[in-house]
């Protein structure tokens, strides 16, 4: 866009002080200058337009503005936030958001993709469909661009991250006075949970989807599950996994040329080829469908299928360019995450005892670039996480999927807080309220309608998913 945002009020964060947006990135949609909201502590709004109302808020630019529909005003807006909220006089950055806009009388719903956001023409997410709601859309910290500079990484913290998006409720609910929900899918979903857990009176409800909440870098919880998904009907087809990671092993010598993309930064295709490997039972089971016919159990190659269909089968189901250069160092700072608080899957590897060259090497920490330094494993956060959920915690929906192997780690509920945990049936990592039951699917938006004050305005579509940007997204 041109230059970072010269908004210079005070930073929207939790410590409410004033600063310069200096040392924040910059991000990059469209060329465009942005017009920078007020300085300090401003006099009462005198806009009425929403664009005005905006530009009231200290510390938040409006990078580009366009229309989505014809029922929403869409925008890309930038807020300054302080690294460390834990100290207000410290350096800042620009953390990018999107603003679908709708009514300032609607409820917001507040959507986490727990990594980046696209800024083009976005729909809105289930949510914010079902029920006619505004909906703000939030960059995760340390994702491009919305990473400090130069970035001190031991502020890569759930508790920072909940304090940004702190900052961002607070800053919007000076428009928007009526009830906010949080959401997010996957890694979004764990991020709305952190957030509601340190600021719990900022939210009136929270839908996460597919959330796991692990336990160490190696959780047993999830090879646990990837043995019996799908029960006695899906037996064969989980046999069938193991044989071909075992024939793309044999035949690596077959495999590794084909693999054309660059991957230096994780020492080669040999290496990236185990990893690849090493997750594609998950990867399968959390993207595809059983009877899909052609990435189902049914195409599952055998092991003297020609090599072009061999590849193309497990190149594809493993998502084997994320292994990349150009595919994987996005994801860093969720690599930086899960060595330090999120945790990690632990993998089932004992049928490929003998055949694996590089296994000392597939953990979180080994995708964190170098000169940056490994953090310790924080052995609370998860349990604090997950204690909270279970004895705190109100007004909370958690939407998984019978045969998402991220479903083995589910947060648990307790018997209060008026808490809900749903399972689609035979549902992946895609699983949204429309995949529900008919009978869970009508508990969900009733409840829905009575913390949000609103009816839903139009039935679910079963073509849409629960975001828009539903997409690969890392499994260490």
């Amino acid at each position: 866009m041109g230059g970072a945002a010269g908004a210079t009020g005070g930073a929207a964060g939790s410590a409410g002080g004033a600063g310069s947006a200096g040392s924040g990135g910059t991000p990059s949609d469209g060329g465009t200058t942005p017009d920078a909201g007020s300085t300090g502590d401003a006099a009462p709004c005198a806009a009425t337009d929403i664009r005005g109302r905006l530009l009231c808020i200290p510390g938040l630019a409006i990078v580009t503005e366009g229309a989505s529909g014809t029922t929403y005003r869409r925008f890309t807006l930038t807020l300054d936030q302080l690294v460390d909220h834990d100290n207000p006089n410290g350096p800042h950055f620009l953390q990018r958001l999107t603003l679908l806009h709708r009514d300032e009388g609607a409820p917001v719903v507040l959507a986490s993709s727990g990594y980046n956001i696209t800024t083009g023409s976005r729909e809105p997410t289930e949510l914010g469909n079902t029920f006619a709601t505004n909906v703000v859309q939030v960059e995760h910290r340390y994702f491009t661009p919305s990473i400090p500079s130069p970035a001190d990484w031991k502020y890569l913290t759930i508790q920072q991250s909940a304090a940004d998006y702190h900052a961002i409720t607070v800053a919007l609910k000076s428009i928007y006075k009526g009830k906010w929900v949080n959401t997010g899918a996957s890694k979004g979903g764990m991020t709305s949970v952190y957030h509601r857990r340190f600021y719990p009176n900022d939210l009136d409800a929270t839908v996460a989807y597919v959330a796991p909440n692990s336990f160490g870098l190696d959780d047993a919880r999830y090879p646990e599950f990837l043995r019996a998904v799908g029960g006695d009907s899906w037996a064969s087809c989980r046999a069938s996994l193991n044989e071909l990671q075992k024939t793309v092993l044999t035949r690596r010598a077959e495999v590794e040329p084909r693999m054309t993309d660059s991957y230096a930064a994780l020492g080669g295709p040999a290496v990236a080829l185990e990893h690849a490997l090493l997750e594609m039972p998950f990867t399968f089971w959390q993207y595809q469908s059983p009877t899909d016919a052609r990435l189902g159990c049914a195409a599952i190659p055998a092991a003297d299928a020609p090599i072009a269909t061999l590849y193309s089968f497990f190149s594809t189901v493993s998502y084997l360019r994320n292994f990349s250069d150009s595919g994987f160092e996005s994801y860093t700072p969720y690599y930086y995450q899960a060595t330090h608080q999120l945790g990690a899957p632990g993998v089932e590897d004992a049928h490929l005892v003998g055949l694996l060259q590089h296994r000392d090497t597939y953990r979180p920490s080994y995708y964190i670039p170098k000169g940056v330094d490994v953090p310790p494993w924080d052995t609370e956060a998860m349990v604090d996480v997950q204690n909270w959920v279970k004895t705190e915690a109100k007004t909370m929906i958690f939407i998984y999927g019978e045969f998402d192997p991220w479903s083995a780690g589910r947060f648990e509920i307790g018997t209060t807080g008026d808490n809900h945990l749903f399972v689609a049936p035979g549902g992946n990592h895609g699983s949204s309220l429309m995949r529900l039951t008919q009978a869970d699917r009508a508990t969900a938006l009733a409840l829905l309608q009575n913390w949000l004050g609103v009816p839903p305005v139009m039935p679910l579509d079963s073509t849409q998913n629960a975001f828009d940007d539903e997409t690969f997204r890392p499994r260490l």
